[in-house]
């Protein structure tokens, strides 16, 4: 892997909040016309089907059920998650928490994210990620500082559960191997799109939106939910969880640009100001971190989504060609011992 490669996966972070950010303005909008509930299933399930455009989702898919062993385990885990078990505690936790104490709270799953990618699942957290992850937090912090304390309440604790849910989300897709990262997005975004509708028909049922609420949730799922955690996945791969969240949470600086650039939101506090330049640094200790030391692969025989430009995938193919796209097969590494810039990616998980 090259160091191309490793700016790649920051790229793929930061567009996937981009387009997350993007979503929350938009959002907002919609809210006066539909119950939040609903739009959340709509955003999750129209992202679920947009998804099944791309090429072999849907054979991917389908082929789900007969999946069994490590990844089966680790995509079933990440649906429960972060796609159904997260949304429906973030919903119920904001109807007793006031927004400021929400935003603040949610800021935890950067924290989250990386505490679990450290301690529970094996991946080399250095100081400089620590300090880049502590410094999002504190930056998402100074976002939504009002001047009123955070109350720790039922609902207070039921948003941080849901940042524990989405950052255990975060770590288990990252070590899904061999589905691609569109058909991951799908599963999970059919799945939550389902049982968020249902939840809406048993708790708070209504007549639908108008035609043009539908259309605009729908375009919102499909890029804001869809494309964007497409790309996260992507990212969580190639260059592990901790990062990839640090990167991603930049979503909500892109939100309040947005919002003041074409909404006419009014004009950045000083506070946003000050949160943007913490989040930038943070960005920065990511995006310019150089993990080089020599390593050892052993021999393994597997089956991901890969390039042929990354320095471990240079088998040929049965037409003696080497594929110029993203693809997933069997494959085999033979031993291998060599020094480079790497991100904590499925061949890249050894011990320091």
């Amino acid at each position: 892997m090259t160091v191309p490669a490793t700016r790649k996966a920051a790229a793929y972070a930061i567009a996937a909040a981009a387009l997350f950010g993007a979503g929350t303005p938009c959002s907002k909008l919609l809210l006066s016309g539909a119950d939040p509930l609903f739009l959340a299933g709509v955003f999750y399930f129209s992202g679920g089907l947009f998804m099944l455009c791309f090429p072999g989702a849907i054979g991917e898919l389908a082929l789900l059920r007969r999946k069994r062993g490590r990844d089966a385990a680790l995509l079933g885990g990440s649906v429960l998650s972060g796609g159904i078990a997260a949304p429906v505690l973030m919903l119920l936790g904001l109807r007793a928490i006031d927004a400021a104490s929400a935003s603040l709270l949610f800021s935890l799953e950067v924290a989250f994210t990386a505490l679990l990618a450290g301690v529970v699942f094996g991946e080399h957290i250095g100081r400089r990620v620590i300090f880049s992850a502590l410094l999002a937090v504190f930056s998402g912090a100074l976002l939504a500082f009002q001047g009123q304390g955070l109350a720790f309440n039922l609902g207070a604790m039921l948003v941080a559960a849901s940042c524990f849910c989405w950052a255990l989300d975060n770590n288990l897709t990252a070590r899904v191997e061999g589905i691609s990262p569109a058909a991951a997005t799908a599963a999970k975004g059919l799945a939550a799109g389902i049982v968020n509708l249902i939840l809406w028909r048993l708790v708070a049922p209504g007549p639908l939106p108008e035609a043009r609420v539908l259309a605009g949730a729908a375009a919102v799922g499909a890029f804001s939910y869809g494309l964007s955690t497409m790309l996260y996945v992507v990212s969580a791969r190639q260059a592990g969880a901790a990062r990839s969240q640090v990167l991603f949470s930049v979503n909500p600086f892109i939100g309040a640009l947005i919002s003041v650039a074409v909404f006419g939101a009014g004009i950045l506090s000083v506070w946003q100001v000050a949160a943007a330049f913490g989040m930038l640094l943070a960005l920065s200790g990511i995006y310019t971190e150089n993990h080089d030391h020599g390593h050892a692969h052993p021999a393994q025989r597997h089956e991901h989504s890969h390039f042929h430009d990354d320095g471990h995938h240079a088998h040929p193919h049965e037409s003696g060609e080497i594929a110029a796209t993203a693809h997933s097969h069997m494959h085999e590494h033979a031993p291998l011992e060599h020094s480079h810039p790497h991100f904590p990616d499925q061949h890249h998980r050894h011990s320091h």
